[in-house]
């Protein structure tokens, strides 16, 4: 505990000021602040000999805050005293309620608060109650002003103007009532004259009405006369133009037919011409039918010849085709793809499917027959020069295994023509 130290918790810095004066007459020191809130903090670093704690404050008010300290045990039997303008019977026993000792008036009577400092021991031997007596009595009155104003002011002011705003706004809830009244009774009559008006010029409207749809009708019907002439006229324009145009078509049909008999014709004796003689091309007609292993059995029959001869094209029994080029099968150097990072996985070309292919080391590869090429997502790819580039893109292509004989019906790249 903080020997002759007192804690004032008062929102009014006077009166803080003017009780912190008296304590220093009897050699008390203390800290004074503004809310409940900054006294709770305060008590978690400190313990002070007494407190001087004001009721009314912002937030949260003495008795509460009262409440609080006295559920902590540091603080059960630490003296608290209101610091105050209230009064009466019916005051005190709120007070004793929430824990405080008592009632320390903002008159700040020497003889009383010398009371409560001796009772709790705290009052010194020869106190200095003798200096500033003219300026203490202006801060006292300062002080007194103030609780006056907050305690008795203050609530009847409020308590008015809670009076005066009721009584307004019933006033213009009256008001809006009675204009609506007004204005709804306004509207009504306008609306009646306005029906009476409406009931009164009704044949008139009818007879009107009448008349203007009969003009109505004949516009229409002369306009629709009109549109029809017009239309005929136009499907008569375009009936002569197309049997214009027809004719035309028939002479060129014509004529193009006549052109395409003479086009045939000279084709026939061309082609007559350009046909050798038997005895003539016994010895020119290509006599490689099939293709051979190296064993000497027939694996696939050749299904053409490029215009040079340097290029054959076969297909074995299973159906699978490859090409010839200088009596060995047609090397891929196509781009590899990879459906997976670092090249890795099943290998994916851009080609058509059922084909025979040779890559490096000789190794025979193939597309399956049944496999239609298809959009592929690429992850990774090997490049000409055998380099792996990772890579993403999409791709038309089909995958690339490894030869099956029994699959492709081709074993040996070794081949004879026959």
């Amino acid at each position: 505990m903080d020997d002759k130290i007192a804690l004032i918790v008062d929102d009014s810095k006077a009166a803080c000021a003017v009780l912190g004066r008296l304590l220093k007459r009897f050699s008390i020191n203390s800290h004074a602040v503004h809310s409940a809130e900054l006294g709770l903090e305060y008590l978690k670093q400190h313990k002070p000999a007494i407190i001087f704690m004001d009721h009314s404050m912002p937030d949260m008010d003495g008795l509460e805050a009262v409440a609080i300290i006295r559920q902590q045990v540091d603080f059960a039997t630490i003296p608290i005293y209101m610091f105050t303008a209230k009064s009466g019977h019916e005051y005190h026993e709120q007070v004793a309620d929430a824990g405080a000792n008592g009632v320390v008036s903002k008159t700040l009577e020497m003889q009383a608060l010398k009371q409560v400092l001796t009772q709790h021991h705290l009052l010194a031997e020869h106190p200095n109650t003798e200096a500033h007596d003219d300026v203490m009595q202006e801060q006292r009155m300062q002080m007194w002003l103030e609780s006056f104003l907050e305690n008795k002011i203050m609530p009847n002011l409020a308590f008015r103007l809670d009076q005066s705003t009721r009584e307004t706004r019933e006033e213009m809830l009256q008001n809006s009532q009675k204009l609506y009244r007004d204005s709804l009774s306004f509207h009504m009559q306008q609306q009646k004259q306005l029906v009476n008006q409406l009931e009164a010029e009704k044949d008139s409207l009818a007879a009107t009405y009448e008349w203007s749809r009969i003009k109505f009708n004949r516009r229409l019907t002369a306009s629709l006369m009109v549109m029809l002439v017009v239309v005929g006229a136009f499907f008569a324009l375009q009936w002569l133009s197309l049997q214009d145009y027809s004719q035309a078509l028939e002479k060129r049909n014509a004529n193009l037919v006549a052109q395409l008999q003479q086009v045939s014709q000279a084709q026939l004796q061309i082609a007559n011409r350009l046909i050798p003689k038997p005895d003539e091309t016994k010895d020119s007609a290509p006599r490689v039918k099939q293709i051979f292993n190296d064993s000497g059995q027939p694996v696939a029959t050749v299904v053409s010849f490029s215009m040079d001869k340097s290029l054959i094209r076969a297909r074995t029994d299973q159906g699978y085709f490859f090409n010839l080029i200088d009596g060995g099968i047609e090397h891929f150097d196509g781009p590899w793809y990879f459906a997976a990072q670092g090249c890795f996985g099943t290998r994916f070309i851009e080609s058509e499917a059922g084909k025979i292919f040779r890559i490096t080391n000789d190794e025979l590869v193939y597309t399956p027959e049944d496999y239609k090429p298809s959009m592929k997502d690429v992850f990774s790819m090997i490049d000409k020069d055998g380099a792996c580039i990772e890579k993403e893109f999409s791709v038309m292509a089909v995958p690339l295994l490894s030869n099956n004989a029994e699959i492709t019906g081709l074993n040996s790249e070794a081949l004879l023509l026959r």
